[in-house]
């Protein structure tokens, strides 16, 4: 059955909810199961997207996460030493390329999901990835402007 009586998408527990089965994966978007979830009508079909989404790029998406955080870490964070200016607009690319990432593909945690429903979930990532792009944006003009 389900943890709450609450729609998923949207975690409103007012009005019809109908419980309807899903494709749900774990953690690392493997291990894909049939999970029985509450959802208003009216936001079944923006699920079964999200859930398409999810399982089209999961893995992707963990991916991109891993190739730019270990950028950060082992390439442009021992580059500051040498070069700040390369240094601080590598991680400055990584950061905005990391906000990019989690505006195009919003997949939050199962807490998160737990706590606000998939759709504010899905608004605090790219609130998020917003932010992050922004700033990594503005660091890496700061790198190539102000330290050239």
């Amino acid at each position: 059955m389900t943890e709450t009586n609450r729609c998923l998408w949207c975690h409103g527990g007012q009005g019809e909810l109908r419980e309807i089965v899903l494709e749900v994966g774990d953690r690392l978007a493997g291990a894909w199961r049939q999970r029985r979830v509450l959802v208003h009508p009216e936001h079944e079909g923006e699920l079964r997207d999200h859930q398409r989404l999810l399982r089209g790029f999961g893995r992707t998406f963990l991916v991109g996460v891993a190739v730019l955080l270990g950028l950060m870490v082992l390439i442009e964070v021992p580059l500051v030493w040498w070069s700040a200016r390369w240094g601080l607009a590598g991680i400055g690319l990584s950061v905005a390329a990391l906000g990019a990432l989690l505006v195009a593909l919003p997949f939050a945690t199962p807490e998160t999901v737990r706590l606000w429903g998939v759709r504010g979930s899905v608004l605090a990532v790219r609130g998020a990835g917003s932010v992050l792009a922004t700033l990594g944006s503005a660091l890496l003009a700061f790198a190539l402007l102000a330290l050239g």
